[in-house]
């Protein structure tokens, strides 16, 4: 746990990686983009990742972690792990690109940024991981209908009693 605890205390290096990020993406964006970013952030976030630069930096950003053309383009292309990192990293940066406020930001809120990333990931990533095993698809179901029924019990149980819900 110290060793974890340690890895995710480094939040100036985080607030450096965001920042280089931003610095990469921002000369690219035209006035208008960044406007759609401002108002519709969602959406005009996940336009951009779709969008031939999107595809273009995460290619680029796979490739420079010394993996070769192909192979980048397939994990950019393809559900992969470093493909949605780079995505959400880039997501995160269009973020405050749009917004701004990244100098003033304190480091932690940066860190808790990226710490939140990798639940995005996951997510992201389990759908599709999800459609190819007909087992872990029905176990995903069951336990995503289980939080849900355990939530509308516990609000019925709230108003109306534990033993009427």
């Amino acid at each position: 746990m110290e060793a974890s605890l340690d890895n995710w205390s480094h939040h100036e290096q985080f607030k450096a990686m965001i920042k280089t990020f931003r610095d990469a993406l921002q000369p690219s964006l035209t006035e208008a983009t960044v406007k759609d970013l401002r108002n519709n952030s969602d959406d005009a976030i996940a336009r951009w990742l779709e969008s031939v630069d999107g595809m273009r930096f995460v290619f680029q950003g796979i490739q420079s972690r010394g993996v070769k053309a192909e192979a980048a383009l397939g994990l950019a292309a393809r559900p992969s792990v470093i493909g949605a990192f780079i995505s959400g990293m880039a997501a995160l940066a269009l973020y405050w690109i749009a917004f701004g406020g990244l100098e003033s930001a304190k480091p932690e809120i940066i860190t808790n940024d990226i710490v939140d990333l990798e639940y995005g990931v996951i997510g992201a990533l389990s759908d599709s991981l999800l459609t190819s095993d007909r087992r872990l698809k029905a176990i995903h179901h069951a336990i995503k209908r289980g939080l849900d029924g355990r939530a509308r019990w516990f609000a019925r149980a709230v108003e109306r009693g534990p033993d009427a819900a």
